[in-house]
Parts: structure tokens; C-alpha cells; sequence
């Protein structure tokens, strides 16, 4: 199994895990195992396809509100960057045609589609060796199950509990999120590891977990009192009172203990093979980024514009634009930052554009080559911030190569514009925002035309 056990003359069993969220859990077990939903491949005949295709963009309809509601409950908002990475999915054309496509070109049922697509997706998510794409594939599966939840008509697969240890085979999200109200004790999964979303959420939330315990569901089978350490990794079924005492202790010690100690990265941090790397700031506004320099950070790793549609009333102009990204890069300097253009939808663009445009479902990189003046715009007053500092690009939700190469095309005719004005610019490097699964499928592609990614997480 590859788990370390151990046994003691009392009964108690021991395991050894990986702690993925600090805590002390003491409670009865309640086993979820396999949360997939079963269902038939269903042939359908030519007129039937149509239907079904009604039928499967509705479901994504739905999923989509679900999510955003989901996000906005109390357990979720301080991470809702997380059900955002989920919608995100949702919006990805490339997954979305994908599952068309077979519901098409095989006349078979959504159902079917949606999860042929998830698992194609979720087994090239697994392969990867780098850990926060490979933990990725949870949502992948976190959102076809979703999507199959509402084409069966099927309500949750949970069960109303309280106050238990979760044992799982995989931890997702959403059971996370709707589970936190019922006042998890703890979490012990099979698999998952430190990026994982789910286990982002629990540390959110202060509940703790341990993973890497492989097979453990085959050592419950529900109702046995545990103990579940956050902090060494240990799992104990059947607990002596003796143990139950000494845990319950800690328990009560780590609540009272308050971190008073602050974080002080090295700035020169090296991996174990011996590589420098550095830790970058992701910002919103400027003014945040000499705490995260005290604290370590070297340079802004993102920096997302849209923050400046606060800070206007109207759409900003490129001079607006100019000032808010020169200011910025003074502020950080040498350290160099990277700026995402808008990464908006039509409602965050709202009536800013004053002019209505019917192509709904638009975001981010779309939508800024549909509104190509205002894109130009963004370009001219990032060219322009770049002068004599390390300003680099983003263009953010790409999820075909076309798109980076009009973009391109566009970054290059606004240089050659400033150039022969007379205007003075820089040479910033161009890079994508990897954040939707069709990405994926065409990264040695995206790689050749551009100078660097970033990982959407």
C-alpha cells in the first residue's frame, strides 16, 4: 500500500500521511467514496441531436450560476478565485465544442460526451510532472460531475453530517465548500496534494487534513471514532483514551496559539538542486507592493489591470491607463513586473463601452480583440509605461494560438506607431496566461510564440 501503519497492543491503528492543512481533528468517520454519477450511453437518433445539444448548453447555463452562487457563500469567498478557475471551464470554448462534437458526430447523450471529454482532459492533467497542473484535473472532474449532476436531475450525492472526519478517495472543491457549514472535523484523503484547490480551501477554512494515505478507505468502514494531526500527518483509528486525552490537549493548546512571528522570505531563495528562483508578488494595487516586498517578494509576477475600472467612473483612457501602470513600475523598479491586460467579461466592461454587443460569453482576451480600440489603447499606454523599466505583457484566458498571434499583431503595429511619432517606449516581453484545459492541448504551439506563461491557479 505504501502507507506507513502501525499497531499498538490497544487496538489503535496508526498512519502516516502528508499534512496538507494545520489542525487537530478528533471525531467519528464518515466514508465518500466514488462521488461519480453512473448513467448509459445512450444512441440517439438524427432528430434527436439538436435536442440534446439544447439540452447540454442549458446544463452549462445552469452550472455557471450554480458556481457563482457557490462562490459567494461565506466558506468560499475568501478563495473565490477557485470556482472562478472552475468557471473558467465553463467558458472554455475548446472543452465545450469538444463535447459537442461527440454528442454530434456519435448521436450519443451528453451525459456520455461530458465525461469522455473530462476523462481525455483529466488524464493529460495527470501526467504532468509540475504538481499544480496535475492537482488541476480535480476540477476538470469537479466540474463534469457537476454538469452530469444537472443533465440527470440528480440532487447531491451528500449526506447531511456534522461535526465527523471526512475520509475520501478524492477531495474536491465543491464537497469542501458545501460540507464547511456542517463543521468538519477534519479531512483524510486518499489522494491530493499541498495546490490542491479542495485543500486550499480547507487551510481557508482552518480545517485539517491529511492526504497521501492510499487504500486508506479499505481500513474504515464508518462510524470509528479517529484522530486526524494536520501538524505531524498521523491518522489514529480507534484511539485508546490515553491518546484521545493526549490529542485533545493539543487541540486545546493550538487553539489559544496565535502566530506573532512574521515571514521573512530569503531573497535568495534556491530549489534542492541548486537553482535561484524568485518569489513574485501578484497585485491589485500598488500600494501593496512594499508589504510583499518586506516580506520577500522580488518584482510583480501579475498585476491585473482591471483593478483601474474601480478607480473610474467612465472607461480609462490611456493617459489614465499610463500613469496608474508608470507609477507602478517606478514603485517596483528594477525588480520588473507583469501586467495582464483586461481580463474582463461584458458586464465588467458594462456600459463603460457605451455601445451593446450581443456576442455574450466573451472574456479577457476575446473580448479585447472584439474591442479592438480599446485593447490598442491598453497596448499604447503599456508600451509607453515600459520606457526605461522591466514592464512585460500578459494577455490573459488564452485559449488558441490565433489569438496570441493577433495580439502580436496588434502590440506590434501600436510600436511601430509610437516609434514614428517619436514616442518613447520599451520592449516589453509578451507572455499568456495558461488557465483553461484547451491550453494545454496546444502548449508547445503557445511556447513558440511567446516569451514566457503563467500559470493560472
Amino acid at each position: 500500500m505504501g502507507n506507513s501503519i502501525s499497531r499498538v497492543a490497544h487496538g489503535e491503528i496508526c498512519f502516516e500521511g502528508k499534512a496538507v492543512s494545520r489542525g487537530v481533528g478528533i471525531g467519528k468517520v464518515v466514508r465518500l467514496y466514488n462521488r461519480r454519477r453512473h448513467f448509459h450511453r445512450v444512441k440517439l437518433s438524427d432528430n434527436q441531436v439538436n435536442k440534446e445539444l439544447r439540452r447540454f448548453r442549458a446544463a452549462v447555463r445552469l452550472a455557471k450560476r450554480q458556481l457563482k452562487k457557490l462562490s459567494e457563500q461565506e466558506p468560499a469567498k475568501a478563495q473565490t478565485g477557485i470556482f472562478e478557475a472552475q468557471l473558467l471551464i465553463l467558458q472554455d470554448k475548446g472543452f465545450l465544442s469538444k463535447i459537442e462534437d461527440l454528442i454530434h458526430s456519435e448521436k450519443v447523450n451528453a451525459e456520455w460526451a461530458v465525461r469522455e471529454v473530462a476523462n481525455s482532459y483529466i488524464s493529460l492533467y495527470k501526467e504532468f510532472k509540475n504538481e499544480v497542473l496535475r492537482e488541476r484535473h480535480v476540477d476538470i472532474d469537479d466540474v463534469a460531475e457537476r454538469l452530469i449532476s444537472i443533465l440527470s436531475k440528480r440532487v447531491s450525492l451528500i449526506e447531511p453530517i456534522s461535526e465527523v472526519i471526512l475520509v475520501t478517495d478524492e477531495l474536491k472543491p465543491s464537497i469542501v465548500v458545501e460540507l464547511a457549514k456542517d463543521k468538519l472535523k477534519a479531512i483524510v484523503s486518499e489522494s491530493g496534494g499541498w495546490t490542491s484547490h479542495a485543500f486550499i480551501i480547507a487551510r481557508e477554512l482552518g480545517i485539517p487534513a491529511v492526504t497521501g494515505l492510499k487504500n486508506f478507505l479499505r481500513y474504515v468502514s464508518g462510524g470509528e471514532e479517529a484522530i486526524v494531526d494536520g501538524y505531524s500527518g498521523q491518522v489514529i483509528l480507534s484511539p485508546s483514551l490515553e491518546t484521545l486525552q493526549k490529542f485533545s490537549e493539543k487541540h486545546e493548546n493550538t487553539i489559544e496559539i496565535k502566530v506573532k512571528k512574521e515571514t521573512i522570505l530569503d531573497p535568495d531563495l534556491k530549489t534542492l538542486d541548486g537553482r535561484h528562483i524568485n518569489i513574485m508578488a501578484n497585485l491589485d494595487f500598488p500600494e501593496s507592493y512594499a508589504k510583499a516586498k518586506k516580506y520577500g517578494a522580488r518584482g510583480v509576477g501579475l498585476y491585473r489591470s482591471e483593478f483601474l475600472f474601480g478607480k473610474n467612473e467612465g472607461f480609462p483612457t490611456e493617459i489614465d491607463q499610463y500613469k496608474a501602470y508608470r507609477k507602478l513600475a517606478d514603485i517596483v523598479g528594477d525588480d520588473g513586473i507583469k501586467i495582464r491586460t483586461f481580463d474582463l467579461n461584458l458586464d465588467g466592461f458594462g456600459e463603460k463601452l457605451y455601445e451593446k454587443n450581443p456576442a455574450l460569453g466573451l472574456r479577457a482576451i476575446r473580448l479585447s480583440l472584439t474591442y479592438e480600440n480599446v485593447f490598442r489603447s491598453q497596448i499604447r499606454a503599456l508600451l509607453r509605461a515600459s520606457f526605461g523599466r522591466k514592464v512585460d505583457i500578459v494577455l490573459p484566458m488564452i485559449s488558441d494560438v490565433s489569438e496570441i498571434l493577433r495580439a502580436k499583431e496588434i502590440i506590434l503595429q501600436e510600436r511601430d506607431k509610437l516609434v514614428k511619432q517619436g514616442v518613447k517606449i520599451g520592449l516589453p516581453l509578451i507572455g499568456v496566461m495558461i488557465e483553461v484545459p484547451s491550453a494545454i492541448f496546444m502548449i508547445e504551439e503557445i511556447l513558440d510564440e511567446v516569451d514566457f506563461v503563467n500559470l493560472g491557479t
